[in-house]
């Protein structure tokens, strides 16, 4: 299975598209969670979510392929979530104005 997107170099070796499917479920509840702890101030449950992701994913950490994808995809997914609570807080502090 390949990528969209992701150079062939970067290609992961992932299973089929069921559980390629599952990553995308994944990822959403990844970056709601993170959402939904920065706008209540747990900065630190942050953490744990990916702290738990890299515990899930340790044995396959270890093909520097898969890493590398891994830690775009993660870096991203946080970019994403820091993004919309930037926004959010930008929004709800000029509605209290």
């Amino acid at each position: 299975m390949t990528v969209q997107g992701v150079p062939p170099r970067l290609q992961p070796d992932l299973p089929g598209p069921d559980i390629a499917q599952a990553g995308v479920y994944i990822g959403l509840l990844e970056r709601f969670l993170t959402l939904v702890f920065l706008l209540g101030g747990q900065y630190s449950a942050v953490g744990f979510i990916f702290a738990a992701k890299s515990i899930a994913r340790y044995r396959e950490l270890e093909n520097r392929d898969f890493a590398e994808y891994y830690l775009v995809g993660t870096l991203l997914s946080l970019s994403l979530a820091v993004v919309g609570y930037l926004l959010l807080q930008a929004l709800g502090a000029g509605m209290f104005r």
